[in-house]
């Protein structure tokens, strides 16, 4: 997800949820914002990723389709990676 842009993101995500079996679950993360290694990467490495709140992780979802009811979405315990769980 972090070498993504939201507009390559959400088609990914339509798809994968789509090809899901019934009670299938797929996981995925992102670097947030606030990531300790972001500007060590961006200033010295020249990387740049696509960071992600969990407000804006949430919105891809929803735009991929994704049922709110069957979402979850919290921080790892580092505080770093923002986790998305999607079930169909």
């Amino acid at each position: 997800m972090e070498a993504l842009a939201d507009h390559e993101a959400v088609p990914l995500l339509r798809t994968v949820l789509r090809s899901l079996p019934p009670g299938g679950v797929f996981y995925t993360e992102n670097f947030v914002p606030t990531h300790p290694t972001r500007s060590v990467m961006e200033w010295f490495l020249d990387f740049h990723l696509s960071y992600r709140s969990l407000e804006a992780l949430r919105a891809v979802a929803l735009q991929a389709e994704a049922d709110p009811s069957r979402m979850e979405i919290k921080l790892d315990s580092t505080g770093s990676l923002a986790l998305l769980r999607m079930a169909k």
